[in-house]
């Protein structure tokens, strides 16, 4: 293969990478049937979909199974029996449902390494950009803008819709009436919190905080010309999340704790 189709190549497998990062990513936002149906087995495109991807990247980049992977599939099955017989019931789904993702973990970690957080900060940083963007206009013009984006839900909530009114794969338009806590009130200015593409705004603002967490280290703490970082900070203000903020005060003591004295002071 000459230089350029190999360049093209490493490119192709490059945006492959941040697809599969991006499917793990709203998969664990978990807000409709389809990204649930890994746990309900009740879509199989759905189920299928991040097998297949993950598969596939594997393959790309010749995983092997070793016998790390072996031992810990051992230590889970002994685990499964052993729960099995205690409370005498058989949940061959709940098997099912953690020997694919300790394989699916198993396989992205061995083909990405630590590239797996440069991906998944690029992935946040895309999905934080439209989570922002989206939370302006929705505190500006919420029944417009909500009944601009719900003939674009994606998949659908099923028959509960609980705190998530509907999905657009990229964000979340929440459950307003009926879970007033997700409006905020602030010196009588009513506030809709953000929830980005996640079920509720904590859970948002936690998986931007392990962004943040990631690009501390990636970038040896360097705030200057840090465009992710800003991205980050304000999506996480947007949640007004007590979650969110802990964590992200937590990830400040880590950043005053590299420092040197001078700086800090």
């Amino acid at each position: 293969m000459d230089l350029v189709g190999l360049l093209i190549k490493r490119k192709n497998i490059k945006y492959f990478e941040h697809f599969v990062v991006f499917i793990i990513v709203i998969y664990a936002g978990n807000t409709t049937e389809f990204t649930n149906a890994e746990e309900s087995w009740n879509d199989p495109i759905g189920m299928l979909l991040p097998i297949v991807s993950v598969a596939t990247l594997a393959l790309l980049k010749g995983v092997r199974f070793n016998q790390k992977y072996f031992l810990l599939l051992i230590g889970f099955v002994m685990y499964f029996v052993a729960t099995t017989l205690y409370f005498g019931q058989v949940h061959p789904r709940f098997f099912g449902i953690y020997i694919i993702r300790i394989t699916s973990v198993y396989l992205v970690v061995s083909a990405l390494g630590f590239r797996f957080f440069e991906v998944y900060e690029d992935v946040l940083y895309f999905l934080s950009i439209i989570a922002v963007v989206f939370w302006v206009i929705l505190n500006i013009i919420p029944t417009t803008f909500i009944e601009f984006l719900r003939p674009f839900e994606f998949s659908s909530q099923g028959n509960e819709k609980g705190n998530v009114d509907f999905n657009v794969l990229f964000y979340t338009i929440g459950n307003y009436t009926l879970f007033p806590d997700s409006i905020v009130h602030l010196g009588g200015l009513p506030i809709i919190r953000n929830a980005g593409f996640c079920w509720e705004p904590g859970v948002f603002a936690s998986f931007v905080n392990i962004a943040i967490f990631s690009n501390l280290l990636r970038n040896r703490f360097k705030l200057k010309n840090n465009k992710h970082l800003i991205v980050f900070i304000i999506a996480i203000g947007s949640t007004l999340s007590t979650t969110g903020y802990s964590l992200f005060i937590l990830l400040l003591m880590f950043y005053l704790y590299n420092q040197e004295v001078y700086k800090v002071v």
